[in-house]
């Protein structure tokens, strides 16, 4: 391998790919990064996780809404294989003559992450690949200034990597044939069958269903409604012309529903819906790249490994493409814990910046609000021609605090208690100009908050009546 590449674009590849490669860890084979250069570019790769599903309680839908919590003593999730924890890693010291290793193994739910060097920014004259030790690369990297030139050369030589910048120059060991060859790689995003949607309208699907996702809190409550789901993941549904995130709690669902393509180099091909289920670590991942980019393009395939057959899905955003594997399960029926009449005389159209405004006022007057609620008594909603006033008291401390602005609602005086924390991340992610409704039902003890842009909310039971 030997290519030159222009030292500002690979530093920030480098820093973008170091981001996720952990410090320290009991699998040194996780603290190293690939360095590719074929016909199809530069690029940089890692694994950033090995395991992404979590243990977590599996529940079972139930459309009446209140029913008793049980949970499941099968894991739906297998991970009967795992990585071993005395994988040794090639790259190991700066100038060392490199020795063979065990095969490296990855099983179970992976996230890997490619970024691509811009194309103008190298020049490949041979291909190849080697291993990086990403802390002593970073180490090289910050010796190297402007003073050194504007282009590093990087060439692979019977095991050894050489880095040059300049008058200056680095040996590392750039990992065994046999290690090289069972490192994961990703290609290049090439699918003939893909779903399209904006960048911001992907941002917008994680950052309103992981807020959902939270398994440490349903630890905690009793659970008011059962889904064969994990509670650390979200669910993607990919129609032709939409795409749908849900995600649930146990005590709340969250949907958001956005405008998406789905396109095809097969003329005339028959379109199936696409359901997969994405861990909350892996969109966490996602997030962090959607603000630079206008658009997102996700492909689903399968692949045969020593593990079985198993669904993966690669999500290029800009210059990287992230590749994981996903599950075919699914809680099909959430769509029944919405009514499909949206009880319209108890309506109220608020003004996200007023409301807002009121949640993360009387959120503060307590401290650790988030982190303790054995302490904190719920928001009280109080709703009344024209007004809507809410209202927090902890009676342990002597405190309490209103918020009253106006809104549009012409229903008969009501008032109910809802879990402020769920509040918070509902207005959390709204845009303050937005305009949204909140629709209650006293029969069901159901409150649902909407929004124009296809985000739903559905609190699946209040905590009770306020007088």
């Amino acid at each position: 391998m030997k290519f030159h590449v222009k030292r500002s674009a690979f530093v920030q590849t480098f820093t973008r790919i170091a981001r996720f490669v952990p410090k320290r860890g009991a699998r040194p084979i996780f603290q190293r990064a690939l360095l590719i250069a074929d016909e199809y570019g530069v690029a940089l790769e890692t694994v950033v996780s090995e395991g992404s599903f979590s243990d977590g309680a599996s529940l079972l839908i139930d459309s009446s809404f209140v029913v008793d919590s049980e949970r499941a003593s099968v894991d739906p999730f297998d991970r009967s294989t795992a990585v071993p924890s005395d994988v040794e890693n090639a790259a190991g010291t700066t100038g060392a003559a490199p020795r063979d290793c065990q095969d490296p193994s990855f099983a179970g739910d992976e996230i890997r992450v490619r970024i691509d060097v811009p194309s103008d920014e190298f020049r490949v004259e041979r291909s190849g690949k080697a291993v990086l030790n990403v802390k002593q690369i970073a180490g090289f990297l910050s010796m190297i200034s402007e003073k050194n030139g504007e282009t590093l050369e990087f060439e692979v030589v019977n095991r050894c990597l050489t880095v040059r910048s300049g008058d200056l120059s680095a040996e590392f060991n750039a990992g065994s044939p046999r290690f090289l060859a069972k490192l994961p790689e990703i290609a290049p995003f090439e699918e003939s069958r893909y779903f399209k949607l904006s960048g911001e309208a992907l941002r917008r699907m994680i950052d309103r269903t992981v807020v959902a996702a939270k398994p440490k809190e349903f630890a905690l409550f009793d659970v008011e409604i059962r889904m064969n789901f994990d509670l650390n993941c979200t669910q993607f549904i990919f129609g032709q012309n939409s795409a749908t995130a849900a995600a649930t709690d146990g005590r709340r669902l969250v949907v958001q529903r956005v405008a998406s393509e789905y396109l095809s180099g097969t003329p005339n091909e028959e379109f199936q819906e696409k359901t997969v289920l994405f861990p909350s670590e892996t969109l966490r991942i996602i997030r962090q790249f959607c603000s630079d980019a206008t658009e997102a393009f996700i492909a689903f395939g399968a692949r045969s490994d020593l593990f079985g057959d198993r669904e993966f899905a690669r999500i290029k955003i800009g210059n990287v493409v992230i590749s994981t594997t996903t599950s075919p399960k699914s809680f099909p029926c959430w769509s029944s814990s919405f009514p499909k009449d949206l009880p319209t005389r108890n309506r109220v159209e608020i003004a996200a910046s007023d409301f807002a405004s009121a949640v993360f006022f009387l959120e503060g007057k307590e401290k650790n609000i988030r982190e303790d609620m054995s302490s904190i008594e719920p928001a009280i909603l109080r709703m009344s021609k024209g007004r809507l006033a809410i209202r927090r008291t902890s009676p342990a401390a002597k405190l309490f605090g209103e918020v009253e602005f106006p809104v549009r609602y012409d229903g008969a005086p009501s008032a109910f208690m809802l879990d402020i924390r769920y509040l918070v991340d509902i207005v959390r992610y709204l845009s303050p100009r937005e305009t949204f409704r909140l629709y209650f039902s006293d029969k069901d003890m159901l409150a649902i908050f909407a929004a124009d842009d296809g985000y739903r909310c559905a609190v699946l039971k209040i905590m009770g009546r306020a007088p």
